[in-house]
């Protein structure tokens, strides 16, 4: 009836005047700046998770989580998956003799300063693992094979012998000639490496093989290192790492060198080594690596070439990092101070990663 439609209208027109006013002058609490999970709220949650340029503890008793967007980051630095280590020059190539090895844990004894890594590895046809950072600890999804590193560093998948005494008596087995074993299907893998600089103590004796330089062959390289270094000092640079960082900007800083696949011997009696840094000026990342090391070892700085992969694709689909082959890159390994430090003296090419993946 009319009596009763205007009575409704009547009603929702008061309601609607009493909302108003209460959201006018109903006062907002919003969580202050000091609270870490305190910069945003809503109705139902109270305070919600966030940053804040100061802790207060004692305060809301029920946090929800924020999805909003705090930054939008493009990394510049690629990460480095380190696989081989190799420490000896001959031939032009370098290979390891460092291959007595020794079984890894499966974790890291210490609870904090690790950072942990599930990589799931196609087969690459060598039994040469692959991790982000040297890793010390870790493990397979296969339990008849186990993790050993060789001297130099290399971790790779290995199969115990059943002879093995110290495996026998509960231990994590004896140091012996190693060989990593291929696999034909995925693994899983689980690995532990340091979130920090470590210290690593070397006996009399254990530098030698990352010092060794050929007796001939490289010797306008080695006067190229060691002018390079009194250069060096005479500017004020001082100390081993000093020397050693700008020796890896002399490649990539001066514009003098540049990145290629399509490579050219300029004169074949010269060592390939000695061709690229004096004649053609135009090589790939093992040249790079290679000559770096070599100078390295010339002013006295122990040296080994890494092999692995650098960079990869985020699959916006998996949320995964994917490394592709086209990624496989070498970088140098130096020791000063009593540590390991990256050098990476390849000048960037112009296609380095895609960012995303579609399938």
């Amino acid at each position: 009836s009319p009596r009763f439609v205007m009575g409704m209208l009547g009603t929702a027109l008061v309601s609607i005047v009493m909302s108003s006013l209460f959201v006018v002058f109903t006062p907002r609490i919003w969580a202050g700046r000091g609270a870490l999970f305190g910069q945003t709220t809503d109705t139902d949650t109270g305070a919600l998770t966030g940053f804040a340029e100061s802790v207060k503890l004692g305060g809301e008793s029920r946090i929800g989580e924020s999805s909003k967007v705090v930054m939008e980051v493009e990394l510049f630095d690629e990460p480095l998956f380190r696989g081989s280590v190799l420490e000896t020059y001959e031939d032009s190539g370098w290979t390891t003799r460092l291959n007595q090895g020794l079984e890894i844990g499966s974790a890291p004894r210490s609870r904090g300063g690790w950072v942990r890594q599930h990589i799931r590895l196609q087969p690459t046809g060598t039994g040469v693992l692959l991790t982000l950072g040297q890793a010390f600890a870790g493990r397979i999804d296969d339990p008849n094979y186990t993790i050993y590193q060789n001297e130099a560093g290399t971790l790779m998948r290995y199969r115990p012998s059943a002879s093995d005494l110290g495996r026998l008596l509960g231990m994590r087995g004896s140091v012996q000639e190693v060989v990593g074993i291929p696999w034909t299907q995925p693994l899983e893998l689980t690995a532990y490496s340091p979130n920090e600089a470590y210290f690593v103590r070397m006996e009399p004796g254990e530098e030698d093989p990352y010092r060794q330089y050929p007796a001939e062959g490289l010797d306008r390289l080695r006067t190229l290192a060691r002018d390079f270094a009194e250069t060096t000092r005479r500017e004020g640079t001082a100390g081993a790492e000093g020397i050693a960082r700008e020796m890896e900007r002399y490649f990539v800083n001066r514009g003098e060198y540049v990145y290629t696949l399509e490579l050219e011997r300029e004169d074949p009696n010269l060592d390939p080594l000695e061709d690229f840094v004096f004649n053609t000026r135009a090589g790939h990342c093992e040249y790079y690596a290679s000559a770096l090391a070599m100078m390295l070892r010339a002013v006295g700085i122990p040296s080994r070439l890494i092999s692995g992969f650098k960079g990869g694709d985020v699959n916006k689909f998996s949320g995964h990092f994917d490394v592709r082959e086209l990624h496989a890159h070498a970088w140098v390994e130096a020791y000063v101070n009593r540590r390991w430090i990256t050098l990476d003296p390849t000048p960037a090419r112009e296609v380095r990663v895609h960012s995303s993946v579609e399938t």
